[in-house]
C-alpha cells in the first residue's frame, strides 16, 4: 500500500510535468503558424503590387503605337544596343524605353 501511493504520487508528477510540456509545445506551435500565417499575408500583398514582365523580341513598329504593352521587354546583347544609341535610331530606342523596358547584357569579354 505504502508503495503503490508512492508510485501513484510520482506517475502524477510525471504526468503534470508532460501536460506541461505538451501544452508548451501547442503553444509555441500555434505562435508559429501565426507568425507564418502573417508572413504569407504579407507575402500576398507584396505580390499583389508587383508587375511582371514579359520577354518578348524587339519590334520596332510597335514602338510608339497601343500594340506596345508596358509589361514586355527585350533583350539586347551590347553590339545590337550600341547600334540603336546613334542619332537616327535613338529616338525611337528612347520612345521605347519610355513605355518598355530593355535590359542589355554586356559583351562577354568582361
Amino acid at each position: 500500500s505504502f508503495s503503490s501511493s508512492r508510485v501513484s504520487v510520482a506517475t502524477s508528477s510525471d504526468w503534470v510535468a508532460k501536460i506541461r510540456e505538451v501544452t508548451h509545445n501547442a503553444d509555441a506551435r500555434m505562435q508559429e503558424g501565426k507568425i507564418m500565417e502573417r508572413r504569407k499575408k504579407i507575402a500576398l500583398e507584396l505580390s499583389e503590387l508587383v508587375v511582371y514582365c514579359r520577354p518578348v523580341p524587339f519590334d520596332e513598329e510597335k514602338i510608339g503605337t497601343e500594340k506596345a504593352c508596358y509589361r514586355d521587354m527585350s533583350s539586347f546583347p551590347e553590339t545590337k544596343a550600341e547600334k540603336y544609341a546613334n542619332r537616327s535610331k535613338g529616338k525611337k530606342f528612347l520612345q521605347y524605353n519610355r513605355r518598355q523596358l530593355s535590359r542589355v547584357y554586356p559583351k562577354g569579354q568582361r
